[in-house]
Order: C-alpha cells, then sequence, then structure tokens
C-alpha cells in the first residue's frame, strides 16, 4: 500500500524531458521533498522546485509567469542568458533589479523607444552623467514619456524616483536636447 502512494505522490514534470545521467524519460517530481528525481536511476536531477502544479496546457502557458514554470537551476541559467545582453545589464542596473520578470515586462512595454533611446549616443553619455539610480530612472522615464509625444510630470517623476525638482528640470531638458525635441513642449506643460 505505501509503494502505491508513493507512486501517487509523482507525475511526471515537463520542464526536463530526460534524466542527464541515464538518459531515461522518467524524471518525476517528488511532491513531499520538492526534488526533481530519475525514477530508473534515482538520480536528484534538481533539489528546489518553485512550482509544483500539473503540467500547463498550450493555451496557459503563456499567461505563466517565468519565475513560476522553472526549477532554480534553470532559472539562474535563464538569468544568465538574458543578463549576457547588454540592453537587458543595463536596464538591470538602472531599474536596480535583477528579477527576470520585471526586466522582461519593462521591456515589452517599450522596446522600440528603449531601442531608440540605446541608439542615442547623448542620452547614453546623459545616463552616465546621472549620479544615483534614481536619476537614471527617471531619464529613461522621461525619455519614453517624451518619445510617446508627452511631456513627463516632473513633480510625480520626483517624487517616484527622489530627485529633486531642480535637477530633474535641468535632466528633462538635456533629454529633450538630446532628442532634438523643442521647447514648446515645455512651456505648454507649464501653463
Amino acid at each position: 500500500m505505501q509503494q502505491i502512494l508513493n507512486y501517487y505522490s509523482y507525475y511526471v514534470t515537463y520542464s526536463t524531458p530526460v534524466c542527464p545521467y541515464c538518459g531515461s524519460a522518467k524524471v518525476v517530481l517528488d511532491l513531499h521533498g520538492g526534488a526533481l528525481v530519475c525514477r530508473s536511476c534515482g538520480a536528484v536531477i534538481d533539489d528546489i522546485i518553485f512550482d509544483a502544479s500539473p503540467p500547463p496546457t498550450a493555451s496557459n502557458l503563456s499567461t505563466l509567469s517565468i519565475n513560476n514554470r522553472l526549477t532554480k537551476t534553470e532559472k539562474t541559467r535563464l538569468h544568465a542568458s538574458i543578463l549576457s545582453n547588454s540592453l537587458s545589464r543595463r536596464l538591470s542596473r538602472i531599474l536596480n533589479t535583477t528579477e527576470i520578470d520585471d526586466i522582461i515586462d519593462y521591456v515589452k512595454a517599450n522596446t522600440p523607444e528603449l531601442i531608440k533611446a540605446y541608439n542615442n549616443a547623448c542620452l547614453r553619455n546623459l545616463l552616465k552623467y546621472c549620479k544615483t539610480s534614481g536619476e537614471k530612472k527617471a531619464v529613461l522615464e522621461a525619455a519614453i514619456t517624451l518619445m510617446h509625444g508627452d511631456y513627463p510630470l516632473v513633480s510625480m517623476l520626483s517624487n517616484q524616483y527622489e530627485v529633486g525638482k531642480k535637477r530633474l528640470r535641468l535632466l528633462i531638458r538635456k533629454v529633450m536636447k538630446c532628442l532634438s525635441l523643442e521647447m514648446s513642449i515645455e512651456a505648454l506643460a507649464s501653463t
């Protein structure tokens, strides 16, 4: 009876199809111990599993978070491969996060603007000129807002990123100069 109960505490996992040691496809997840185990050779493939839910169907696979679908080892490999991209490394420093989901969501929301910003040498130099991480975030946010055709709200950015209003106005003027925008937008925003 105990053997039957143990059998039901396993199910075939979907993220690692074969054992790297013996090549068997009988890789299962031990729900009690939270380890990924090969049933043929008994090797423990990964000892910390984040998500023990049944395999997702094709329709809801795209809606799952990346962190919920991967083992600790796979998450580390993905993190290293994403951060090897120079844009992702820069965003990781600017956003002050190493969370893959945060970086990917930010890139998905602002991809064309980010590409344009990082192709602009003046903006890259301006980001190097910024003293704090908050200033870098505010400059990037202001650049994206200006690329959308809006003027960034100085008071909101100042509170959000803890940058002085006077310093932020100076940085926004520099961003506008880098993007070759006229100062008439600023005049309209102040009225």
